[in-house]
C-alpha cells in the first residue's frame, strides 16, 4: 500500500530528528524534499512548514531565530502526531535477572586506512587500533576520551570500519553496522557527550542486543534489531512516549530497562508530564476552563492539554521573535490571558477535541489584528521590562509606540 504525504513527511522528519540536533543542511534538505514532493505542501504537517522555509531561504541565510522557529513547528507536530499514537504506560517494575547491560566499545582493529574528506581535497589517517584520526574533529573533541569508547568515532573512522570490513579483514556485528553507516550517511561522527550502554533482553537473540544512548537531555536514542537490519529510535524519559509514537518490538521492555538504568543516575526527571506539568496539574489548570477531566486517563487529560495550548503557543510564537528567551512562568503567565481572552476560540489551530487533519484551515496565518490582540495582552500583564525585551514580528510599528507608551509611565 502506497503511503499518504503526511506519512512520507513524518518518515522525513524522522530522519532530521534521529540524532536530536537541527542543522542548517537539514532544514535544507528539508525544504528540497517539500519541493519535489508538492502533494505533502498541501495536507498536515507538510503545509505548517511552507511558510517558515519560503521565509529562511528567502535572503540565503539561515539564522538562529529562523532556525529555532523550525526547530520548534518539528517537535509540535512529532509531539501532535505521537499523542495520536498509542502511549507507553510506564511499567515500574526491576529489569529481570536475564537483562544484560554492558558498555558498548569499539573493536581493536590492527589496521589503518586513509580516508578522504568529504568536502576539502585531503585524506586523514585513521588506526583503527587505537581508534584514532588526523581530523580535526578528533583532535579537538575526541582525542582525550579513552580508546575503545565508541565516543572517539568520527566520521572517518566510521568510513575506516566499513572499508577494512569491505576487504574482509574483520566481520563488524549488525550493531555497529548500523551505528556506522549512520555516521557516514549523516556526515557528522557520534556525539562525543553522549553514554552509551548494550542491553541484552531474553527476548532478542545475544547477537542481536539493543543499543541505548543519551547525553543531556530526555531523549534517548535506541537502536534495536528490525528485521535482518538495525532501526533507530527515540524515546522520551520524562515524557515517557517514543517518538512519533513508533516504538521497536519489545519497546515497552525496552523502555522499562531504560528506565531502571537511568533512573538512580538521577540523570533525567522521571514525571509523566506535558510542559513540565503532572496529569493533576494538568486537570487542575484545564478545569480553570471549563474542562471535566474526572473521567478521562492521564493520557487523555495530557492530550487534551497540549490541544487547548495549540492555538496559544502558535499565536506567541507568531507574535514575538526570541520567545524562548523570556522565563516560563512570564511565558505561562501570556498564556493563561490568552486563553481567557474572547478571541482565543477564532485563532487558528484552535479545537481542543480535534485532530489536525480535522480542523479548518489549522495552518492559516496570524492575521495582523491578531498580532495586535495578542501584542495589547502581553502589554498589559507582563512586567515592562519583559515586555520592552520581546521583539515583535510583523507589527514592529503597533509595538514600538506601546514601548514607548510604556517606557513614558514609569
Amino acid at each position: 500500500m502506497a503511503q499518504s504525504p503526511t506519512d512520507l513527511f513524518i518518515s522525513e522528519l524522522r530522519k532530521v530528528t534521529s540524532d536530536g540536533y537541527l542543522s542548517g543542511d537539514e532544514v535544507w534538505q528539508l525544504a528540497k524534499w517539500l519541493n519535489e514532493h508538492s502533494d505533502a505542501m498541501k495536507v498536515w504537517p507538510g503545509s505548517l512548514f511552507v511558510e517558515p522555509l519560503n521565509e529562511a531561504f528567502a535572503d540565503g541565510i539561515l539564522d538562529n531565530d529562523e532556525m529555532v522557529r523550525i526547530g520548534t513547528l518539528i517537535r509540535e507536530v512529532e509531539r501532535e502526531w505521537s499523542l495520536q499514537s498509542a502511549p507507553v504506560q510506564e511499567d515500574t517494575s526491576l529489569v529481570t535477572e536475564e537483562t544484560e547491560i554492558s558498555v558498548l566499545e569499539l573493536p581493536v582493529i590492527d589496521s589503518s586506512v586513509m580516508v578522504p574528506s568529504s568536502s576539502r581535497p585531503i585524506s586523514y589517517k585513521v588506526d583503527l587500533f587505537d581508534n584514532s584520526c588526523t581530523c580535526e574533529d578528533w583532535r579537538k573533541n575526541r582525542s582525550e576520551i579513552p580508546v575503545n569508547n565508541l565516543n572517539r568515532c568520527c566520521k572517518h573512522i566510521a568510513q575506516g570500519l566499513l572499508e577494512v570490513e569491505a576487504k574482509g579483514v574483520f566481520l563488524m556485528p549488525d550493531y555497529l553496522r548500523a551505528i556506522a553507516e549512520e555516521c557516514v550517511q549523516r556526515d557528522r561522527g557520534i556525539n562525543p557527550r553522549s553514554q552509551w550502554v548494550v542491553i541484552n533482553l531474553p527476548e532478542y537473540r545475544k547477537e542481536d542486543p539493543v543499543l541505548v544512548s543519551w547525553d543531556n537531555s530526555p531523549w534517548c536514542n535506541v537502536y534495536a534489531p528490525a528485521g535482518v537490519n538495525y532501526e533507530r529510535y527515540g524515546y522520551n524519559c520524562s515524557e515517557v512516549r517514543w517518538a512519533y509514537g513508533l516504538a521497536p518490538n519489545r519497546g515497552r521492555r525496552i523502555a522499562r530497562a531504560i528506565h531502571q538504568l537511568l533512573k538512580p543516575a538521577g540523570d533525567l526527571d522521571y514525571r509523566i508530564s506535558s510542559q513540565q506539568l503532572s496529569p493533576e496539574e494538568q486537570s487542575g489548570f484545564l478545569h480553570q476552563f471549563g474542562f471535566d477531566t474526572s473521567d478521562m486517563s492521564p493520557f487523555e487529560t495530557e492530550l487534551l492539554f497540549t490541544r487547548v495550548l495549540r492555538p496559544v503557543t502558535n499565536a506567541i510564537s507568531k507574535t514575538f521573535k526570541h520567545v524562548h528567551a523570556i522565563e516560563e512562568r512570564h511565558k505561562e503567565t501570556l498564556q493563561n490571558a490568552i486563553l481567557r481572552s474572547d478571541f482565543c476560540r477564532s485563532l487558528p489551530r484552535y479545537g481542543p477535541y480535534s485532530k489536525w487533519e480535522e480542523m479548518e484551515i489549522p495552518d492559516r496565518s496570524l492575521t495582523k489584528e491578531e498580532r495586535m490582540k495578542i501584542t495589547d495582552l502581553a502589554f498589559g500583564v507582563l512586567p515592562p521590562e519583559v515586555f520592552l525585551a520581546l521583539e515583535s514580528n510583523g507589527i514592529k510599528k503597533y509595538k514600538a509606540d506601546l514601548d514607548v507608551k510604556l517606557k513614558d509611565s514609569y
